[in-house]
């Protein structure tokens, strides 16, 4: 939420857009007292700020998010330790959007080979399913492809003797088809 329920401030009032262009943040220990924020109209009225501290969020390319902010209604000064508690709560808020996007870019990964029509799998050294596809699997009987099923196990022993050399091949990085 923003301040006392606003929750998106036009830029050309904005304490956050005089922030977002810091490299270590902003703080205005009485903004009354500041050429930028004296006239502003939520110093002059509602929500009355009189203080206002904002870190800037920028991504690990350098991409400004937006800030972390907290003001108050008096002036007011932060301590060392307030100071550096909001930097590490940057910090950490950017770590949380940065997981986020990276959940989200995996899961999207993961659909990918369902969306493609080819039959996709993995096999490791020993044989074994590691992954595959939705249509892979759709190509067997019902929940026969499990993960961690070997070949041998999958296809059966008679199937498994022809694949070998094949399956063999690509395991040593040979193409087959």
């Amino acid at each position: 939420m923003g301040m006392g329920g606003v929750q998106e401030t036009p830029r050309e009032i904005a304490f956050c857009a005089h922030a977002i262009l810091t490299e270590t943040g902003l703080e205005v220990a009485d903004v009354s007292q500041d050429r930028r924020f004296r006239e502003n109209p939520m110093v002059l009225g509602s929500p009355h700020i009189g203080f206002y501290a904002g870190i800037p969020l920028h991504t690990s390319t350098g991409f400004p998010l937006g800030t972390l902010y907290v003001f108050d209604h008096q002036p007011y000064h932060l301590t060392e330790v307030q100071r550096q508690s909001l930097n590490s709560l940057a910090k950490l808020v950017m770590r949380l959007i940065e997981a986020r996007k990276f959940e989200l870019t995996r899961q999207r990964l993961l659909q990918m080979p369902d969306e493609h029509p080819a039959l996709i799998a993995y096999v490791g050294d020993d044989e074994r399913y590691r992954f595959f596809n939705r249509h892979y699997s759709e190509s067997f009987p019902a929940n026969k492809v499990k993960l961690g099923i070997s070949i041998q196990e999958l296809i059966g022993d008679e199937a498994y003797q022809r694949a070998k050399p094949h399956v063999a091949a690509c395991l040593s990085g040979a193409r087959r088809r």
